[in-house]
């Protein structure tokens, strides 16, 4: 156990709030802050979201939930006591849980909470966990102090205060990122947009790595669509830091913009290879698999790559939707038959449209076998399916059974009357 014995004066003031629908859990942690010296009676264990809320509004000094009890998700329990002490150099927040999830890591590094416990655990290892964060508060220096103190006044909207305070921290620091930090918060929170992008840049400057920074930078550049500035923050985040799943979906915008396909899929590998939930990312991840495999198709070296990509991203997603048609269409861009065949296969017959209609004629068609792609294509003109892809692959299987010269104008210009803004491209495939 971490030796906060020196610390004792100090803890004995200190009020906690537990909250875990374990009388386990709750014991452990209750014995660990009595052991260091919190009195018994200022240690208030809940069992609910709601009791916790409740306990909340007493302003307690350290908070420590379960990710989820009774089922129910506890992060807002710790935005609420993180909003009540905004000044986390006097504050401690603990979260306890079974899955060191993306979410849950993100969010833990962007709230700056300050530690975790991972189930199943003993008492070592709560001491482990907990111990390094109280004693690291309670031997807080005077300037780590005054930073915490200058971004609680930022959270709170006391932005003269901040700025008068953060003259002090300034001093000294000229290769330190965090008053560059600090006054870029305070230049956001005045609508000082620009200034606030320059000194996240600076702060870059000194820290190229630095978490908090890169995230607020990212944010901005996003919002201000500078898709290429923000995809090499993104970069950076994504190699050394948790990704939230929230900016899940700028990072696949920025990284298609920026037309950065290969790093875009090697990201969405990322990101389903990693342990943890990826509930709700299903569709923003397929889609950016099937872009970034459609983009790179016409490279034949990519060839392997594509098809994976295709394969991971039609594996998110539910059939007939416009995202699948645009992966089958992918498999034959590359000439992967196998897959096309697989998946359509999949399909029951009266859930075929005119669009998968036209990808399972233009698979016949590619399988060498233009005598049944005619037969099929006439097939869906007669029962009014055929869509210009299909009036297209006609044409090629006419031409490439020998059709007379008249036969092909017929056919050409009775699908121009259906789709006449391809009349051109419709009689070049005959010539």
């Amino acid at each position: 156990m971490t030796d906060l014995s020196k610390f004792a004066a100090a803890m004995k003031v200190k009020r906690v709030v537990l909250c875990s629908d374990n009388s386990t859990d709750k014991s452990s942690w209750k014995r660990y802050f009595v052991e260091a010296g919190v009195p018994v009676a200022k240690v208030i264990t809940t069992s609910s979201f709601q009791e916790a809320s409740e306990a909340l509004d007493k302003n307690p000094d350290i908070f420590m939930t379960g990710q989820f009890v009774n089922n129910q998700a506890c992060l807002e329990l710790v935005d609420k006591h993180i909003a009540m002490q905004p000044d986390r150099s006097r504050a401690w927040t603990f979260v306890c849980t079974e899955n060191n999830s993306l979410l849950l890591s993100s969010y833990l590094a962007e709230k700056n909470v300050d530690g975790i416990i991972l189930k199943p655990y003993n008492n070592q290892d709560i001491s482990d966990s907990l111990g390094p964060s109280l004693l690291s508060k309670l031997e807080m220096k005077k300037e780590t102090k005054l930073y915490h103190e200058i971004l609680a006044l930022i959270k709170t909207d006391q932005l003269d205060g901040a700025s008068e305070k953060l003259e002090a921290f300034k001093k000294g620091k000229e290769q330190n990122p965090y008053p560059y930090y600090l006054e870029g918060l305070i230049k956001e929170e005045r609508n000082n947009i620009e200034e606030a992008q320059e000194l996240y840049f600076k702060a870059l400057e000194h820290d190229e790595k630095n978490y908090l920074v890169l995230s607020r930078l990212f944010d901005l550049l996003m919002a201000n669509r500078d898709y290429d500035q923000a995809y090499t923050c993104a970069e950076v985040l994504c190699e050394n830091h948790p990704i939230n799943p929230k900016r899940i979906p700028e990072m696949i915008r920025a990284s298609i913009a920026t037309k950065n396909f290969e790093n875009l899929i090697k990201f969405c590998d990322a990101i389903l290879n990693s342990t943890g939930s990826i509930a709700g990312l299903e569709k923003p991840l397929a889609a950016a698999l099937i872009v970034a495999a459609k983009s790179l198709a016409p490279a034949p070296k990519a060839r392997e790559l594509v098809i994976d990509a295709l394969r991971r991203g039609v594996s998110l997603i539910e059939k007939n939707s416009p995202i699948f048609i645009s992966a089958l269409e992918t498999f034959l861009m590359v000439d992967d038959l196998i897959d096309t065949k697989n998946l359509l296969d999949e399909i029951p017959s009266d859930e075929m449209d005119e669009d998968l209609l036209a990808i399972e004629l233009e698979y016949t068609y590619k399988s060498k076998n233009p005598g049944a792609a005619f037969e099929k294509a006439q097939a869906l003109v007669k029962i009014d399916k055929a869509n210009e892809k299909s009036y297209l692959i006609l044409l090629k299987a006419a031409k490439e059974l020998g059709k007379d010269s008249n036969k092909l104008e017929d056919m050409a210009f009775d699908a121009a009357r259906i789709f006449p803004e391809l009349k051109e491209e419709f009689l070049d495939v005959i010539k």
